[in-house]
Protein backbone atom coordinates (compact mmCIF):
# COMPACT_ATOMS: atom_id res chain seq x y z
CA UNK A 1 0.00 0.00 0.00
CA UNK A 2 1.29 3.46 -0.86
CA UNK A 3 -0.25 6.86 -0.50
CA UNK A 4 1.36 9.76 -2.31
CA UNK A 5 0.62 13.44 -2.57
CA UNK A 6 -1.69 14.31 -5.38
CA UNK A 7 -3.71 17.33 -6.33
CA UNK A 8 -3.30 21.04 -5.84
CA UNK A 9 -4.78 21.00 -2.33
CA UNK A 10 -2.07 18.69 -1.03
CA UNK A 11 0.66 20.70 -2.70
CA UNK A 12 -0.82 23.87 -1.23
CA UNK A 13 -0.76 22.20 2.18
CA UNK A 14 2.93 21.45 1.74
CA UNK A 15 3.67 25.08 0.96
CA UNK A 16 1.39 26.40 3.69
CA UNK A 17 2.97 24.37 6.46
CA UNK A 18 6.55 24.58 5.25
CA UNK A 19 8.89 26.63 7.36
CA UNK A 20 9.34 29.85 5.38
CA UNK A 21 12.81 31.14 4.69
CA UNK A 22 13.58 33.93 7.12
CA UNK A 23 15.03 37.29 6.16
CA UNK A 24 16.26 37.81 9.74
CA UNK A 25 20.06 37.36 9.98
CA UNK A 26 20.98 34.29 12.00
CA UNK A 27 22.74 34.83 15.33
CA UNK A 28 25.89 32.72 15.57
CA UNK A 29 26.57 29.80 13.29
CA UNK A 30 23.76 29.21 10.81
CA UNK A 31 22.34 25.66 11.00
CA UNK A 32 20.64 23.68 8.30
CA UNK A 33 18.84 20.77 10.00
CA UNK A 34 17.45 18.03 7.77
CA UNK A 35 13.85 18.65 6.73
CA UNK A 36 13.27 15.27 5.06
CA UNK A 37 12.92 12.16 7.21
CA UNK A 38 12.08 8.54 6.49
CA UNK A 39 10.84 6.31 9.30
CA UNK A 40 11.41 2.79 7.99
CA UNK A 41 10.56 -0.84 8.89
CA UNK A 42 7.71 0.17 11.23
CA UNK A 43 4.26 -1.11 11.95
CA UNK A 44 2.14 1.93 11.09
CA UNK A 45 -1.39 2.47 12.38
CA UNK A 46 -2.51 5.11 9.90
CA UNK A 47 -5.90 5.48 11.59
CA UNK A 48 -8.04 3.38 13.93
CA UNK A 49 -8.42 -0.09 12.41
CA UNK A 50 -5.95 0.47 9.54
CA UNK A 51 -2.48 -1.07 9.97
CA UNK A 52 0.42 -1.35 7.51
CA UNK A 53 3.20 -3.78 8.41
CA UNK A 54 6.85 -3.08 7.62
CA UNK A 55 6.01 0.38 6.31
CA UNK A 56 7.86 3.62 5.70
CA UNK A 57 6.66 7.12 6.53
CA UNK A 58 8.29 9.98 4.63
CA UNK A 59 8.13 13.46 6.16
CA UNK A 60 9.13 16.53 4.19
CA UNK A 61 9.18 20.01 5.73
CA UNK A 62 6.78 19.06 8.49
CA UNK A 63 4.23 17.31 6.27
CA UNK A 64 3.69 13.62 5.56
CA UNK A 65 4.72 13.05 1.96
CA UNK A 66 4.05 9.33 1.66
CA UNK A 67 3.28 6.27 3.75
CA UNK A 68 3.16 2.64 2.71
CA UNK A 69 4.79 -0.75 2.57
CA UNK A 70 6.53 -0.12 -0.76
CA UNK A 71 7.62 3.48 -0.16
CA UNK A 72 11.33 4.10 -0.73
CA UNK A 73 13.17 6.68 1.38
CA UNK A 74 14.23 9.67 -0.73
CA UNK A 75 17.95 9.97 -1.30
CA UNK A 76 18.10 13.20 0.68
CA UNK A 77 16.16 11.84 3.68
CA UNK A 78 17.55 11.12 7.11
CA UNK A 79 16.57 7.50 7.74
CA UNK A 80 15.29 6.33 11.12
CA UNK A 81 15.14 2.56 11.51
CA UNK A 82 11.93 1.73 13.40
CA UNK A 83 12.30 -2.05 13.47
CA UNK A 84 10.18 -3.42 16.30
CA UNK A 85 8.37 -0.10 16.72
CA UNK A 86 4.75 0.93 16.12
CA UNK A 87 3.82 4.37 14.79
CA UNK A 88 0.47 5.95 15.69
CA UNK A 89 -1.17 9.25 14.69
CA UNK A 90 -0.47 11.97 17.23
CA UNK A 91 -3.12 12.07 19.96
CA UNK A 92 -5.37 15.11 20.46
CA UNK A 93 -6.25 16.18 23.99
CA UNK A 94 -9.94 17.03 23.94
CA UNK A 95 -9.88 19.82 26.51
CA UNK A 96 -7.53 22.16 28.35
CA UNK A 97 -7.68 25.68 29.76
CA UNK A 98 -5.55 28.81 29.92
CA UNK A 99 -6.03 31.82 32.13
CA UNK A 100 -6.65 35.08 30.28
CA UNK A 101 -5.71 38.26 32.17
CA UNK A 102 -8.10 41.17 32.63
CA UNK A 103 -7.96 43.75 29.87
CA UNK A 104 -9.00 47.33 29.38
CA UNK A 105 -12.34 48.56 28.14
CA UNK A 106 -12.33 48.88 24.38
CA UNK A 107 -12.94 52.27 22.80
CA UNK A 108 -14.95 51.00 19.83
CA UNK A 109 -17.91 49.67 21.79
CA UNK A 110 -19.11 48.55 25.16
CA UNK A 111 -18.95 45.11 26.65
CA UNK A 112 -21.69 43.14 28.28
CA UNK A 113 -22.79 44.54 31.63
CA UNK A 114 -21.76 41.38 33.48
CA UNK A 115 -18.03 40.60 33.50
CA UNK A 116 -18.66 36.84 33.36
CA UNK A 117 -19.92 37.21 29.78
CA UNK A 118 -16.96 37.64 27.42
CA UNK A 119 -17.59 35.87 24.09
CA UNK A 120 -15.08 38.18 22.42
CA UNK A 121 -12.12 36.57 24.19
CA UNK A 122 -10.01 34.32 22.00
CA UNK A 123 -7.60 31.80 23.52
CA UNK A 124 -5.39 31.99 20.42
CA UNK A 125 -4.54 35.62 21.17
CA UNK A 126 -3.25 34.79 24.64
CA UNK A 127 -1.69 31.37 24.08
CA UNK A 128 1.99 31.00 24.98
CA UNK A 129 3.58 27.52 24.74
CA UNK A 130 4.70 26.09 28.06
CA UNK A 131 7.71 23.78 27.69
CA UNK A 132 7.01 21.79 30.86
CA UNK A 133 3.36 21.15 29.98
CA UNK A 134 4.23 20.28 26.40
CA UNK A 135 6.92 17.83 27.49
CA UNK A 136 4.50 16.00 29.76
CA UNK A 137 1.77 15.85 27.10
CA UNK A 138 4.24 14.59 24.48
CA UNK A 139 5.23 11.79 26.88
CA UNK A 140 1.64 10.57 26.49
CA UNK A 141 1.74 10.74 22.68
CA UNK A 142 -0.29 13.98 22.63
CA UNK A 143 0.73 16.27 19.80
CA UNK A 144 -2.19 18.72 19.79
CA UNK A 145 -4.81 19.96 22.24
CA UNK A 146 -7.83 22.18 22.60
CA UNK A 147 -7.33 25.19 24.86
CA UNK A 148 -10.19 27.35 26.16
CA UNK A 149 -10.42 30.41 28.43
CA UNK A 150 -10.76 29.23 32.01
CA UNK A 151 -13.05 31.81 33.62
CA UNK A 152 -16.56 33.16 33.21
CA UNK A 153 -19.96 31.85 32.20
CA UNK A 154 -19.56 32.83 28.55
CA UNK A 155 -15.84 32.16 28.56
CA UNK A 156 -14.78 32.90 25.00
CA UNK A 157 -13.45 30.92 22.05
CA UNK A 158 -10.98 28.04 22.10
CA UNK A 159 -8.13 27.13 19.76
CA UNK A 160 -6.32 23.96 18.73
CA UNK A 161 -2.58 24.20 19.33
CA UNK A 162 0.32 21.79 19.08
CA UNK A 163 2.55 20.55 21.88
CA UNK A 164 5.69 21.49 19.99
CA UNK A 165 8.12 24.07 21.31
CA UNK A 166 7.42 26.55 18.53
CA UNK A 167 6.24 30.15 18.56
CA UNK A 168 2.54 30.76 19.35
CA UNK A 169 1.83 31.45 15.68
CA UNK A 170 3.55 28.29 14.46
CA UNK A 171 1.94 26.19 17.19
CA UNK A 172 -1.62 27.31 16.40
CA UNK A 173 -3.42 24.79 14.22
CA UNK A 174 -6.83 26.50 14.26
CA UNK A 175 -7.46 29.84 15.96
CA UNK A 176 -11.26 29.74 16.42
CA UNK A 177 -12.72 26.35 17.24
CA UNK A 178 -15.63 26.54 19.69
CA UNK A 179 -17.48 28.96 21.96
CA UNK A 180 -17.38 27.90 25.61
CA UNK A 181 -20.11 28.26 28.23
CA UNK A 182 -20.25 27.37 31.90
CA UNK A 183 -23.58 26.59 33.60
CA UNK A 184 -22.59 27.00 37.23
CA UNK A 185 -20.37 29.70 38.74
CA UNK A 186 -17.04 29.02 40.34
CA UNK A 187 -17.15 29.01 44.15
CA UNK A 188 -15.23 32.31 44.31
CA UNK A 189 -17.33 33.98 41.64
CA UNK A 190 -14.41 34.00 39.23
CA UNK A 191 -10.64 33.97 39.61
CA UNK A 192 -9.94 37.22 37.83
CA UNK A 193 -9.28 37.91 34.18
CA UNK A 194 -12.84 38.78 33.29
CA UNK A 195 -12.96 41.95 31.30
CA UNK A 196 -13.00 44.97 33.57
CA UNK A 197 -10.03 47.13 34.50
CA UNK A 198 -6.71 45.32 34.95
CA UNK A 199 -6.61 43.16 38.07
CA UNK A 200 -10.35 43.35 38.67
CA UNK A 201 -12.14 40.08 39.46
CA UNK A 202 -15.00 38.77 37.42
CA UNK A 203 -18.41 39.95 38.60
CA UNK A 204 -19.35 38.04 41.73
CA UNK A 205 -22.91 37.49 40.55
CA UNK A 206 -24.55 35.20 39.79
CA UNK A 207 -23.41 32.94 42.61
CA UNK A 208 -25.92 30.10 42.19
CA UNK A 209 -26.52 27.55 39.44
CA UNK A 210 -30.06 28.92 38.97
CA UNK A 211 -28.67 32.41 38.49
CA UNK A 212 -25.99 31.16 36.09
CA UNK A 213 -28.52 29.42 33.84
CA UNK A 214 -30.79 32.46 33.98
CA UNK A 215 -27.92 34.74 32.93
CA UNK A 216 -27.00 32.47 30.02
CA UNK A 217 -30.60 32.52 28.78
CA UNK A 218 -30.66 36.30 29.16
CA UNK A 219 -27.44 36.62 27.16
CA UNK A 220 -28.89 34.56 24.32
CA UNK A 221 -32.10 36.62 24.30
CA UNK A 222 -30.09 39.86 24.40
CA UNK A 223 -28.03 38.67 21.43
CA UNK A 224 -31.20 37.95 19.45
CA UNK A 225 -32.61 41.37 20.36
CA UNK A 226 -29.32 43.09 19.48
CA UNK A 227 -29.29 41.45 16.05
CA UNK A 228 -32.89 42.50 15.34
CA UNK A 229 -32.31 46.09 16.47
CA UNK A 230 -29.32 46.52 14.18
CA UNK A 231 -31.15 44.95 11.25
CA UNK A 232 -34.01 47.41 11.81
CA UNK A 233 -31.64 50.38 11.95
CA UNK A 234 -29.87 49.32 8.76
CA UNK A 235 -33.26 49.18 7.05
CA UNK A 236 -34.23 52.67 8.33
CA UNK A 237 -31.38 54.93 9.35
CA UNK A 238 -33.57 57.88 10.21
CA UNK A 239 -33.31 56.96 13.87
CA UNK A 240 -30.20 57.16 16.04
CA UNK A 241 -27.88 54.18 15.74
CA UNK A 242 -28.14 51.64 18.57
CA UNK A 243 -25.34 51.31 21.10
CA UNK A 244 -22.63 48.99 19.89
CA UNK A 245 -21.82 46.02 22.13
CA UNK A 246 -18.66 44.13 21.32
CA UNK A 247 -19.81 41.16 23.40
CA UNK A 248 -23.24 40.75 21.83
CA UNK A 249 -21.95 41.45 18.34
CA UNK A 250 -19.23 38.83 18.63
CA UNK A 251 -21.62 36.33 20.17
CA UNK A 252 -23.88 36.70 17.13
CA UNK A 253 -20.88 36.22 14.84
CA UNK A 254 -19.97 32.91 16.52
CA UNK A 255 -23.56 31.66 16.57
CA UNK A 256 -24.11 32.64 12.92
CA UNK A 257 -21.10 30.52 11.96
CA UNK A 258 -22.76 27.53 13.63
CA UNK A 259 -19.57 27.14 15.62
CA UNK A 260 -19.67 24.29 18.16
CA UNK A 261 -20.60 25.48 21.64
CA UNK A 262 -18.87 23.53 24.40
CA UNK A 263 -20.85 23.61 27.65
CA UNK A 264 -19.14 22.69 30.92
CA UNK A 265 -21.08 20.13 32.93
CA UNK A 266 -20.15 19.33 36.51
CA UNK A 267 -22.52 16.34 36.71
CA UNK A 268 -24.89 14.19 34.70
CA UNK A 269 -27.76 16.55 35.64
CA UNK A 270 -25.92 19.55 34.21
CA UNK A 271 -25.46 17.58 30.99
CA UNK A 272 -29.25 17.42 30.63
CA UNK A 273 -29.60 21.12 31.46
CA UNK A 274 -26.98 21.93 28.82
CA UNK A 275 -28.94 19.94 26.26
CA UNK A 276 -32.12 21.88 27.07
CA UNK A 277 -30.30 25.22 26.74
CA UNK A 278 -28.84 24.24 23.35
CA UNK A 279 -32.22 23.01 22.13
CA UNK A 280 -33.98 26.20 23.24
CA UNK A 281 -31.63 28.46 21.32
CA UNK A 282 -30.81 26.02 18.50
CA UNK A 283 -27.04 25.94 18.60
CA UNK A 284 -24.75 22.87 18.12
CA UNK A 285 -23.57 21.86 21.59
CA UNK A 286 -20.76 19.61 22.77
CA UNK A 287 -20.70 18.59 26.43
CA UNK A 288 -17.58 18.92 28.55
CA UNK A 289 -18.17 15.74 30.51
CA UNK A 290 -17.98 15.19 34.25
CA UNK A 291 -17.21 11.45 34.19
CA UNK A 292 -20.65 10.66 35.63
CA UNK A 293 -22.58 10.42 32.40
CA UNK A 294 -23.30 6.73 33.05
CA UNK A 295 -25.87 7.81 35.66
CA UNK A 296 -28.24 9.18 32.97
CA UNK A 297 -26.82 7.33 30.01
CA UNK A 298 -30.06 6.87 28.06
CA UNK A 299 -31.03 10.54 28.25
CA UNK A 300 -27.54 11.77 27.33
CA UNK A 301 -27.35 9.35 24.41
CA UNK A 302 -30.81 10.47 23.24
CA UNK A 303 -29.62 14.10 23.13
CA UNK A 304 -27.17 13.24 20.36
CA UNK A 305 -24.53 15.51 21.93
CA UNK A 306 -20.83 14.63 21.71
CA UNK A 307 -19.05 14.44 25.07
CA UNK A 308 -15.47 15.50 25.86
CA UNK A 309 -14.87 12.62 28.26
CA UNK A 310 -12.39 12.79 31.14
CA UNK A 311 -10.51 9.73 32.40
CA UNK A 312 -9.89 11.11 35.89
CA UNK A 313 -11.14 8.07 37.74
CA UNK A 314 -11.45 8.46 41.51
CA UNK A 315 -9.14 6.95 44.07
CA UNK A 316 -10.47 4.25 46.33
CA UNK A 317 -12.36 5.79 49.27
CA UNK A 318 -10.31 5.67 52.45
CA UNK A 319 -11.58 3.09 54.95
CA UNK A 320 -8.49 2.71 57.11
CA UNK A 321 -10.36 3.85 60.21
CA UNK A 322 -13.90 3.41 61.43
CA UNK A 323 -14.50 7.14 60.96
CA UNK A 324 -13.27 7.00 57.37
CA UNK A 325 -15.46 3.99 56.67
CA UNK A 326 -18.51 5.86 57.95
CA UNK A 327 -17.71 8.81 55.70
CA UNK A 328 -17.44 6.59 52.61
CA UNK A 329 -20.95 6.78 51.18
CA UNK A 330 -22.51 4.17 48.93
CA UNK A 331 -22.54 6.75 46.12
CA UNK A 332 -18.78 7.28 46.50
CA UNK A 333 -18.12 3.55 46.44
CA UNK A 334 -20.31 3.05 43.38
CA UNK A 335 -18.63 5.90 41.51
CA UNK A 336 -15.18 4.52 42.32
CA UNK A 337 -16.28 1.15 40.99
CA UNK A 338 -18.13 2.27 37.85
CA UNK A 339 -16.28 5.42 36.74
CA UNK A 340 -13.61 3.53 34.69
CA UNK A 341 -16.47 2.05 32.65
CA UNK A 342 -17.93 5.46 31.75
CA UNK A 343 -16.14 5.72 28.35
CA UNK A 344 -17.14 2.15 27.45
CA UNK A 345 -20.77 2.72 28.40
CA UNK A 346 -20.95 5.97 26.44
CA UNK A 347 -19.42 4.34 23.36
CA UNK A 348 -21.77 1.33 23.60
CA UNK A 349 -24.73 3.73 23.75
CA UNK A 350 -23.61 5.38 20.51
CA UNK A 351 -22.36 8.62 22.05
CA UNK A 352 -19.56 10.41 20.20
CA UNK A 353 -16.72 10.89 22.67
CA UNK A 354 -13.28 12.51 22.67
CA UNK A 355 -10.96 11.64 25.55
CA UNK A 356 -9.19 14.35 27.49
CA UNK A 357 -6.67 14.93 30.26
CA UNK A 358 -9.21 17.31 31.77
CA UNK A 359 -9.61 16.92 35.57
CA UNK A 360 -6.55 14.64 35.87
CA UNK A 361 -4.27 15.54 38.76
CA UNK A 362 -1.29 14.75 36.54
CA UNK A 363 -1.51 14.65 32.75
CA UNK A 364 1.35 12.15 32.84
CA UNK A 365 -1.18 9.52 33.93
CA UNK A 366 -3.36 9.91 30.84
CA UNK A 367 -2.37 6.74 28.99
CA UNK A 368 -2.50 4.66 32.18
CA UNK A 369 -6.07 5.84 32.74
CA UNK A 370 -7.06 5.14 29.13
CA UNK A 371 -5.63 1.64 29.42
CA UNK A 372 -7.71 1.13 32.53
CA UNK A 373 -10.81 2.16 30.59
CA UNK A 374 -9.89 -0.34 27.87
CA UNK A 375 -9.56 -3.08 30.48
CA UNK A 376 -13.03 -2.18 31.67
CA UNK A 377 -14.66 -2.72 28.30
CA UNK A 378 -13.75 0.26 26.11
CA UNK A 379 -12.76 -1.24 22.71
CA UNK A 380 -9.17 -0.36 21.84
CA UNK A 381 -10.14 0.80 18.35
CA UNK A 382 -12.78 3.13 19.78
CA UNK A 383 -10.31 4.40 22.35
CA UNK A 384 -7.79 5.29 19.65
CA UNK A 385 -10.51 7.02 17.61
CA UNK A 386 -11.53 9.01 20.70
CA UNK A 387 -8.00 10.40 20.83
CA UNK A 388 -7.40 10.97 17.11
CA UNK A 389 -10.06 11.03 14.40
CA UNK A 390 -13.03 11.99 16.60
CA UNK A 391 -11.55 15.12 18.22
CA UNK A 392 -10.02 16.09 14.87
CA UNK A 393 -13.48 15.97 13.31
CA UNK A 394 -15.23 17.72 16.22
CA UNK A 395 -12.71 20.58 16.16
CA UNK A 396 -12.64 20.93 12.38
CA UNK A 397 -8.98 19.94 11.92
CA UNK A 398 -9.46 16.48 10.41
CA UNK A 399 -7.86 17.72 7.20
CA UNK A 400 -4.65 18.30 9.15
CA UNK A 401 -4.55 15.95 12.16
CA UNK A 402 -5.83 12.60 13.41
CA UNK A 403 -4.45 10.27 10.74
CA UNK A 404 -1.14 9.39 9.09
CA UNK A 405 -1.84 10.26 5.48
CA UNK A 406 -0.04 12.09 2.72
CA UNK A 407 -0.72 15.81 2.99
CA UNK A 408 -1.43 15.78 6.72
CA UNK A 409 0.75 17.53 9.25
CA UNK A 410 3.48 15.19 10.50
CA UNK A 411 2.01 14.49 13.94
CA UNK A 412 2.77 10.99 15.15
CA UNK A 413 4.37 9.07 17.98
CA UNK A 414 6.39 5.88 18.24
CA UNK A 415 5.93 3.09 20.79
CA UNK A 416 7.75 -0.14 21.58
CA UNK A 417 4.55 -2.19 21.51
CA UNK A 418 0.77 -2.06 21.38
CA UNK A 419 -0.44 1.28 22.71
CA UNK A 420 -2.90 -0.28 25.13
CA UNK A 421 -0.46 -2.74 26.67
CA UNK A 422 0.41 -1.46 30.15
CA UNK A 423 4.12 -2.14 29.57
CA UNK A 424 4.32 -0.22 26.29
CA UNK A 425 6.40 2.94 26.33
CA UNK A 426 6.16 6.05 24.18
CA UNK A 427 9.63 6.29 22.69
CA UNK A 428 9.41 9.52 20.70
CA UNK A 429 6.90 12.06 19.44
CA UNK A 430 6.93 13.99 16.17
CA UNK A 431 5.20 17.38 16.01
CA UNK A 432 5.09 19.06 12.63
CA UNK A 433 8.04 16.96 11.55
CA UNK A 434 10.17 17.79 14.60
CA UNK A 435 11.35 14.83 16.64
CA UNK A 436 11.12 14.89 20.43
CA UNK A 437 12.71 11.96 22.25
CA UNK A 438 10.59 10.71 25.16
CA UNK A 439 12.30 7.48 26.22
CA UNK A 440 15.89 6.67 25.38
CA UNK A 441 15.94 3.45 23.42
CA UNK A 442 17.97 0.63 24.94
CA UNK A 443 20.56 -0.25 22.27
CA UNK A 444 21.19 -3.76 23.60
CA UNK A 445 19.32 -6.45 25.48
CA UNK A 446 21.71 -7.52 28.27
CA UNK A 447 19.73 -10.60 29.33
CA UNK A 448 21.49 -13.91 28.99
CA UNK A 449 24.66 -15.57 30.29
CA UNK A 450 28.01 -13.85 30.30
CA UNK A 451 31.57 -14.64 31.27
CA UNK A 452 33.06 -12.04 33.60
CA UNK A 453 36.87 -11.99 33.78
CA UNK A 454 38.49 -10.13 36.67
CA UNK A 455 42.18 -9.48 36.89
CA UNK A 456 43.55 -10.71 40.23
CA UNK A 457 46.22 -9.12 42.42
CA UNK A 458 48.93 -11.56 41.20
CA UNK A 459 48.33 -10.53 37.59
CA UNK A 460 46.24 -13.61 36.93
CA UNK A 461 42.65 -13.79 35.70
CA UNK A 462 39.60 -15.27 37.37
CA UNK A 463 36.43 -16.12 35.48
CA UNK A 464 32.84 -15.98 36.73
CA UNK A 465 29.43 -16.69 35.17
CA UNK A 466 26.97 -13.80 35.17
CA UNK A 467 23.30 -14.65 34.54
CA UNK A 468 20.96 -11.71 33.78
CA UNK A 469 17.18 -12.21 33.71
CA UNK A 470 13.97 -10.22 34.25
CA UNK A 471 12.64 -7.30 32.23
CA UNK A 472 14.93 -4.84 30.47
CA UNK A 473 13.48 -2.10 32.69
CA UNK A 474 13.82 -4.25 35.82
CA UNK A 475 16.84 -6.49 35.49
CA UNK A 476 17.84 -9.24 37.87
CA UNK A 477 21.26 -10.85 37.95
CA UNK A 478 23.65 -13.10 39.82
CA UNK A 479 27.38 -13.80 39.67
CA UNK A 480 28.35 -17.46 40.14
CA UNK A 481 31.71 -18.32 41.67
CA UNK A 482 33.66 -21.28 40.24
CA UNK A 483 33.68 -24.47 42.31
CA UNK A 484 36.78 -24.90 44.51
CA UNK A 485 39.33 -27.28 43.03
CA UNK A 486 39.13 -30.78 44.55
CA UNK A 487 35.81 -30.11 46.32
CA UNK A 488 34.46 -33.35 47.80
CA UNK A 489 31.63 -32.25 50.10
CA UNK A 490 28.22 -31.79 48.44
CA UNK A 491 27.95 -28.35 50.03
CA UNK A 492 31.31 -27.39 48.56
CA UNK A 493 30.26 -28.64 45.12
CA UNK A 494 27.22 -26.32 45.05
CA UNK A 495 28.29 -23.11 43.28
CA UNK A 496 28.17 -19.90 45.28
CA UNK A 497 26.00 -17.11 43.86
CA UNK A 498 26.33 -13.42 44.57
CA UNK A 499 23.26 -11.34 43.83
CA UNK A 500 23.82 -8.31 41.62
CA UNK A 501 21.90 -5.53 43.36
CA UNK A 502 20.64 -2.38 41.63
CA UNK A 503 21.39 -3.92 38.24
CA UNK A 504 20.64 -1.32 35.57
CA UNK A 505 21.42 -0.61 31.93
CA UNK A 506 21.78 3.03 30.87
CA UNK A 507 22.26 3.09 27.14
CA UNK A 508 25.33 0.79 26.88
CA UNK A 509 26.54 0.99 30.46
CA UNK A 510 25.71 -1.96 32.72
CA UNK A 511 26.17 -1.30 36.43
CA UNK A 512 25.49 -3.17 39.68
CA UNK A 513 26.43 -3.53 43.31
CA UNK A 514 27.55 -6.83 44.90
CA UNK A 515 28.57 -8.05 48.32
CA UNK A 516 32.08 -9.43 48.09
CA UNK A 517 32.62 -11.45 51.31
CA UNK A 518 32.78 -14.60 49.17
CA UNK A 519 35.66 -13.01 47.24
CA UNK A 520 37.56 -12.44 50.49
CA UNK A 521 36.97 -8.69 50.26
CA UNK A 522 34.32 -7.88 52.92
CA UNK A 523 31.96 -5.07 51.95
CA UNK A 524 30.13 -3.87 48.84
CA UNK A 525 31.78 -3.46 45.45
CA UNK A 526 30.63 -1.45 42.43
CA UNK A 527 30.69 -3.06 38.98
CA UNK A 528 30.48 -1.01 35.79
CA UNK A 529 30.87 -2.32 32.23
CA UNK A 530 30.38 -0.54 28.91
CA UNK A 531 29.02 -2.90 26.26
CA UNK A 532 30.79 -2.13 23.01
CA UNK A 533 30.68 1.29 21.36
CA UNK A 534 28.73 2.98 18.61
CA UNK A 535 28.77 0.63 15.64
CA UNK A 536 30.66 -2.04 17.59
CA UNK A 537 29.51 -5.47 18.63
CA UNK A 538 27.62 -5.35 21.92
CA UNK A 539 28.25 -8.95 23.04
CA UNK A 540 31.47 -7.83 24.69
CA UNK A 541 32.33 -5.12 27.15
CA UNK A 542 35.10 -3.59 29.20
CA UNK A 543 34.90 -1.89 32.55
CA UNK A 544 36.05 -2.04 36.14
CA UNK A 545 35.08 -3.16 39.61
CA UNK A 546 35.68 -0.82 42.54
CA UNK A 547 36.35 -2.84 45.70
CA UNK A 548 35.22 -1.92 49.22
CA UNK A 549 38.69 -0.55 50.04
CA UNK A 550 38.52 1.90 47.10
CA UNK A 551 40.91 0.06 44.79
CA UNK A 552 39.74 -0.89 41.32
CA UNK A 553 40.40 -3.75 38.93
CA UNK A 554 39.81 -3.99 35.19
CA UNK A 555 37.14 -6.46 34.05
CA UNK A 556 35.97 -7.89 30.73
CA UNK A 557 32.54 -9.25 29.88
CA UNK A 558 31.62 -11.59 27.01
CA UNK A 559 28.22 -13.08 26.19
CA UNK A 560 28.10 -16.89 26.18
CA UNK A 561 24.36 -17.49 25.80
CA UNK A 562 21.71 -15.46 24.03
CA UNK A 563 18.74 -13.91 25.82
CA UNK A 564 16.29 -16.35 24.20
CA UNK A 565 17.08 -18.89 26.91
CA UNK A 566 16.31 -16.41 29.69
CA UNK A 567 13.36 -16.82 32.03
CA UNK A 568 11.24 -13.76 31.24
CA UNK A 569 8.57 -13.47 33.92
CA UNK A 570 6.15 -10.58 33.41
CA UNK A 571 7.06 -7.41 35.21
CA UNK A 572 5.34 -7.28 38.59
CA UNK A 573 4.67 -11.03 38.66
CA UNK A 574 6.70 -11.58 41.79
CA UNK A 575 5.78 -10.43 45.27
CA UNK A 576 7.77 -7.24 45.11
CA UNK A 577 4.96 -4.98 46.21
CA UNK A 578 4.50 -3.54 42.73
CA UNK A 579 1.77 -4.32 40.24
CA UNK A 580 -1.49 -6.12 40.80
CA UNK A 581 -2.12 -9.83 40.54
CA UNK A 582 -3.62 -10.68 37.17
CA UNK A 583 -6.57 -13.06 36.87
CA UNK A 584 -6.04 -16.54 35.49
CA UNK A 585 -7.12 -17.12 31.91
CA UNK A 586 -10.89 -17.37 31.77
CA UNK A 587 -11.45 -15.49 35.04
CA UNK A 588 -13.39 -12.26 35.08
CA UNK A 589 -11.08 -9.22 35.33
CA UNK A 590 -11.12 -7.37 38.64
CA UNK A 591 -13.86 -4.77 38.68
CA UNK A 592 -12.21 -2.39 41.03
CA UNK A 593 -9.16 -0.29 40.34
CA UNK A 594 -8.01 3.23 39.82
CA UNK A 595 -5.93 5.13 37.35
CA UNK A 596 -2.45 6.31 37.99
CA UNK A 597 -2.51 9.70 39.67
Amino acid sequence: MIVCLAGGAALFALRAWADPDSTTPAEGIRTNPPNVHALTNAKVVTEPGVVIENATVVIRRGVIEAVGGDVRPPAEARVWDMTGRTIYPGLIDGYGEIAIPADNQSTDGSRYWNGQVRPERRAAEHFRPDATTNRKLRSQGITARLIAPSDGLVKGVSAVVTTGDDSPHEATVKADVALHLRMNPRPDGGRGGGGGPPGQRLDASPTSPMGAVALLRQVMLDAQWYDEVWKAWRADRSQAAPEKSISLEQLNVWLARRMPVVIDTSSHLYALRADRLASEFNFPAVLRGSGREYRRLDAIAASGRAVLTPVSFPRAPGVATAEDAEDATLADLMHWDIAPENPARLAAAGVTIALTTDRLEDAGGFLAAVRQAVKRGFPARDALAAMTTTPARLFGVDDQLGTIRAGRRAHLFVTDGDLFDEKTRVMETWVDGKRYEVTSATPVDPRGKWELVIKTSDDQHQSFVVNITGEVRRLRGALTLPQPAGAQDEKEKKPTEITLDKLTLTRRQLSAQLKTESLERPGVAMLSVTLGGEGEEVDRGLGSIVWPDGSSTAVALARTEAAKAVDEKPEGSESDGEGEAQPAEGDDPPRRGRAAP
